[in-house]
């Protein structure tokens, strides 16, 4: 695993200026993402990496044993922010992943790619259960339709101007969900 510290994180962020920056209690506005990989990873590698000066083996061996990252947000709950992780390999055909899209991870300069679908833990400050898997699904609609994806703290925000506990969100969410699942069993 490698960590990289003082990480600005987008959606973080926004979360972080539309609610957490005006809370009491201070909380930081970098986060920490983490980044798994397949192989022990050696730090003098990674320096080389950094530096340049590894060689063409050696960073297309640390690029394919890219398995993605988890930010942690600096929250005393709600820590797991925007994941990436690869999904599981090959199992003859028992498993299908059709809600999936490529991300890219730049580690120093160095751009890693993995294929998923993001999800983070519900923050039940600014982003409830809906909200984050509304999150998750744009997120394939995006790659799909060519879409912006809007951060939790939007989706939020969009749902309170039609009322959080209204029927009419409760519904565009539903159809939302079913639209995603539609598209994935037609992949």
């Amino acid at each position: 695993m490698v960590v990289e510290h003082d990480y600005t994180d987008g959606d973080y962020l926004d979360d972080y200026s539309a609610y957490y920056v005006k809370c009491f209690a201070s909380y930081p506005r970098r986060c920490q993402r983490l980044h798994f990989f397949s192989i022990q990873v050696d730090p003098n590698l990674v320096r080389l990496l950094i530096e340049n000066r590894a060689s063409r083996k050696q960073k297309k061996a640390f690029k394919q044993a890219y398995l993605g990252f988890v930010v942690a947000r600096p929250l005393p709950e709600a820590v797991v922010g925007r994941t990436v992780l690869a999904t599981y390999g090959w199992d003859g055909g028992r498993r299908h992943f059709a809600a999936i899209r490529s991300y890219r991870a730049n580690l120093f300069g160095l751009e890693l790619r993995v294929r998923s679908l993001a999800f983070q833990e519900q923050d039940t400050v600014l982003a409830a259960c809906a909200t984050v898997a509304l999150w998750s699904a744009l997120h394939k609609d995006a790659e799909l339709f060519g879409t912006p994806i809007p951060t939790p703290a939007t989706i939020t925000r969009a749902a309170n101007r039609i009322g959080h506990n209204s029927r009419l969100f409760h519904r565009a969410a539903s159809r939302l969900i079913k639209s995603a699942r539609q598209l994935s069993h037609s992949d």
